[in-house]
């Protein structure tokens, strides 16, 4: 290495910004949720990644999973895609497939349910829409 380039190279160490690791990010619903609501919302702790949720019911979880929590119903998140728990069962709530564990313990609540479209409210009141 010449002098001059040893020269450079220290000139850009002592002047370069510090390298930061690309920040945490939460995924909610395909869109990226700022940090000042992940800290509204409670979910300061909650491990970065993808998620969907359910604005009408206020369920969630991650992307390919059944349902974890509860969030406040309504917040402007968007709606989650049929296929964001990655369900195969014929059972739609509010939109969203069911998979099979999650089907099990709405039917715990409700009884058998048949393939179809159903909505639930926040209080877990569940209604048959369509077949």
């Amino acid at each position: 290495m010449t002098a001059a380039q040893q020269a450079t190279l220290a000139l850009l160490s002592t002047h370069a910004p510090p390298v930061r690791p690309a920040p945490a990010r939460i995924v909610i619903n395909g869109r990226s949720l700022p940090r000042s609501f992940q800290l509204a919302l409670g979910l300061a702790s909650v491990a970065p990644g993808h998620y969907w949720y359910d604005p009408i019911s206020g369920l969630w979880g991650g992307i390919g999973f059944s349902s974890g929590g509860q969030l406040a119903p309504g917040l402007p998140l968007g709606k989650p895609a049929p296929d964001a728990s990655r369900g195969n069962t014929g059972v739609f709530v509010n939109g969203r497939e069911l998979r099979r564990s999650e089907r099990a313990r709405f039917e715990a609540v409700h009884g058998y349910l048949v393939a179809g479209q159903y909505a639930v409210d926040p209080d877990g009141v569940l209604q048959w829409v369509r077949h």
